[in-house]
């Protein structure tokens, strides 16, 4: 699996993007899924409820920073 998170500043023309890629495994452990539940710092963009956690296990990560 791959997993990309990126950051744009338009006013000062810079930004970074960030690569992980590796293993992906769905949280099944209850207690896992309560504590990342309670954890999370962001609320899916698009709206609704997730019901579902996918953990991934790094193999490599990259990543650049944008500047002019």
């Amino acid at each position: 699996m791959a997993f990309e998170a990126d950051r744009i500043d338009d006013a000062f023309s810079s930004g970074w993007s960030v690569l992980v890629r590796g293993q992906a495994r769905i949280v099944t452990d209850p207690e896992q899924i309560r504590r990342l539940d309670a954890e999370a710092f962001s609320a899916p963009w698009a709206g609704g409820r997730r019901d579902l956690w996918v953990r991934v296990e790094p193999r490599t990560v990259t990543g650049r920073r944008i500047a002019v």
